[in-house]
């Protein structure tokens, strides 16, 4: 998996982005470009290919929730981790960027 980055601005979650199962200590980053706003990165361990009939569960990144306009690094150890989102939740301007750096492969 390479280095990718979702980008919100405005109060939405953004799209899932998938982690390919093998990939273990992946590094995040959330960025405010500008302005405030409050985000939270989220991650689930459900098929987001398949998700089950109750919708996916998100829960949120320990280090990374409530964020309110600090760039902030974390670390994902947790397995298995299939998905991250950026979750924003208040929003003036911006744009909110959360950065997603894959690890080894475990």
């Amino acid at each position: 998996m390479r280095p990718t980055s979702v980008s919100v601005s405005s109060v939405a979650a953004s799209a899932a982005v998938e982690l390919p199962y093998q990939v273990s200590n992946t590094g995040l980053q959330l960025t405010f470009s500008a302005g405030t706003a409050t985000a939270t990165v989220q991650l689930t361990m459900d098929d987001i290919q398949n998700p089950p009939s109750v919708g996916i569960h998100w829960f949120a990144v320990t280090g990374l929730s409530a964020i309110n306009s600090t760039d902030t690094v974390a670390f994902l150890s947790q397995q298995p981790v299939t998905a991250v989102r950026l979750n924003v939740t208040s929003f003036s301007s911006g744009p909110v960027v959360l950065r997603i750096v894959p690890g080894g492969y475990a």
